[in-house]
């Protein structure tokens, strides 16, 4: 079977109950935007800001990595279906709302909207970097 692409106008249905976690309701259904690669980029460049090293006097990226996981989560989030409130209403999706889901079904809906393809591909791309031989290495070598 051909390999599909996946382009940010996409949307992905997932069942609460297909998530693989305990308790999970097969009525209540997460609509996702796919987490492409380009918007991982986009939202990790607005959170990190870059700082004077005081030894080195260079400026270095400092990554916010809390605010980069809830613009991720709330770009893929698009919205729900069967989700109340403790009224038994239901809940409207919202920025404010969605943080009232939980971390875990938080980490397997970011999950299911590809962050781990794009962390896999970051990994192999920093394994398969050789980096500047240190000064030592080269007066040793």
């Amino acid at each position: 079977m051909a390999r599909v692409l996946l382009s940010a106008d996409d949307r992905i249905e997932v069942r609460d109950s297909d998530l693989g976690l305990p308790d999970g309701d097969p009525d209540t259904v997460y609509i996702l935007r796919p987490l492409t690669t380009e918007v991982h980029r986009d939202l990790v460049k607005q959170h990190t800001t870059y700082v004077l090293n005081k030894i080195t006097h260079q400026k270095e990226p400092k990554r916010d990595d809390d605010a980069i996981v809830d613009a991720m989560y709330d770009y893929v989030l698009v919205d729900w279906r069967g989700v109340i409130g403790s009224d038994h209403q239901p809940v409207a999706c919202t920025p404010a709302s969605k943080r009232g889901l939980g971390t875990v079904i938080r980490a397997a809906l970011l999950e299911r909207a590809g962050l781990n393809q794009i962390e896999s591909v970051e990994a192999a791309d920093a394994a398969s970097f050789r980096g500047a031989p240190t000064l030592r290495a080269v007066v040793e070598g």
